[in-house]
């Protein structure tokens, strides 16, 4: 029949797929996803920018030559009688300028490190997601097919027992009706694991499909939960997002003092020589210049970077109440998965496929009615497939305390 040749489709395709455990896909993850390499790019280019803020302002040189001696009527005439003019200046920042260049150019070395951060975070939730969701699809696609071969099969026999007039017509369109209900849930899950397998190609940057592996989970390690005080605390220590907001108050603060140094004058220091074109020859004069602030005291940008720092400062406030929010829902979370898991693992058991096995059974020997069959398959297919989403969650919910905490808590 058509379902077993899609039964063994999938089977085939298992095998030609690769095989990764969360490990695995994470070392895979870090060396291929191009959007981690081009921040991390982005982070090699503002060091180097500390070293041009560094950087002191060149001196300027000018050079002057007479272009025409009209008394010696020559061109370029240069020579001891000749004009020719050597000046020198250099630029001296006053206030503190310099350094507080260098300072924002470090605090912006330090954004683009977070940035980085909270990608990867951000980046590895999504992947760990996927993973997870992928893997239950593919514990339960084998289920979902065993039960859809066994429906065909008594499909097959009931039609030509129909004919014979030995099954009523009802039985038999009460078995298609629930092949086709079973049917559709299949293809609606094998949809979602097509979706996951398409996340992951991009996440990973490969065209290669790839089958999780979790049988090394271990879910005993899942029966505790930190305390709300507990988390938050690593939260605050670690969460880059949160860093990154420090870090852009710092620098608002720290451009509002460069701002109020700007207004400061810098100083210029000149040397110059002229060797004819002055009041007497061989002229060396040595002179200082600075800009009088009568019109332009910079109080503009002062007054603009004053209110960035307070904007800065209100959404510090705000990332923190996030920040707070986000520990206490994950934690919630978290405990209501484990309750549920708890539960659960306590009532299934081996026992189940014991039963199927017997059911099936009992149903070919005609000892229990269609429906009651039919009944049983539908609550069996309940069980495990929620048993299947319970193991699920839990995992989900662990990576979710490890991603508003940004740690390696589970």
């Amino acid at each position: 029949m058509l379902l077993l040749a899609s039964s063994i489709t999938v089977k085939a395709s298992v095998q030609d797929t690769l095989q990764l455990s969360i490990e695995e896909v994470d070392s895979l993850f870090l060396h291929q996803n191009l959007l981690l390499i081009a921040s991390q790019l982005n982070v090699d280019a503002n060091k180097a920018l500390i070293i041009q803020a560094k950087s002191y302002p060149n001196p300027h040189v000018s050079i002057g030559l007479d272009a025409y001696d009209s008394q010696n009527k020559k061109p370029f005439f240069i020579g001891q009688s000749g004009e020719k003019a050597f000046e020198f200046d250099q630029l001296i920042l006053l206030g503190g300028k310099r350094k507080a260049e260098i300072d924002l150019a470090k605090k912006n070395k330090d954004i683009a490190e977070q940035q980085l951060a909270d990608l990867l975070r951000n980046l590895k939730y999504q992947l760990h997601q996927s993973f997870y969701d992928l893997a239950r699809t593919y514990r339960v696609l084998p289920i979902y097919d065993r039960q859809l071969q066994l429906l065909d099969e008594l499909i097959t026999s009931h039609e030509i027992q129909s004919k014979k007039g030995n099954v009523p017509v009802k039985d038999v369109i009460r078995l298609k009706t629930a092949y086709l209900n079973l049917s559709n849930d299949r293809f609606d899950l094998l949809k979602e694991q097509l979706e996951q397998i398409k996340t992951l190609r991009m996440l990973l940057r490969s065209n290669q499909s790839f089958y999780p592996t979790t049988n090394a989970i271990s879910y005993s390690k899942y029966k505790e939960v930190q305390s709300f005080a507990e988390l938050l605390k690593v939260a605050i220590e670690n969460r880059p997002d949160l860093k990154l907001t420090t870090s852009q108050t710092d620098f608002a603060s720290i451009n509002l003092k460069l701002q109020k140094r700007n207004a400061i004058p810098d100083l210029t220091f000149t040397t110059s020589y002229d060797q004819l074109g002055n009041a007497f020859r061989n002229q060396y004069l040595v002179g200082f210049g600075i800009p009088l602030p009568l019109w332009d005291r910079n109080r503009g940008n002062i007054r603009a970077a004053d209110y960035q720092r307070k904007a800065a400062d209100t959404l510090l406030v705000e990332k923190r109440t996030e920040v707070e929010g986000e520990v206490l829902s994950a934690m919630e979370n978290m405990n209501r998965s484990v309750i549920e898991y708890q539960k659960s693992s306590a009532l299934y058991s081996e026992d189940f496929e014991i039963v199927f096995k017997g059911e099936s059974s009992n149903y070919r020997s005609g000892n229990i009615s269609l429906l009651e069959f039919l009944d049983f398959l539908e609550s069996y297919d309940q069980s495990i497939t929620d048993f299947e989403r319970i193991k699920r969650d839990l995992l989900l919910a662990s990576e979710q305390i490890n991603f508003v905490t940004a740690s390696n808590i589970y």
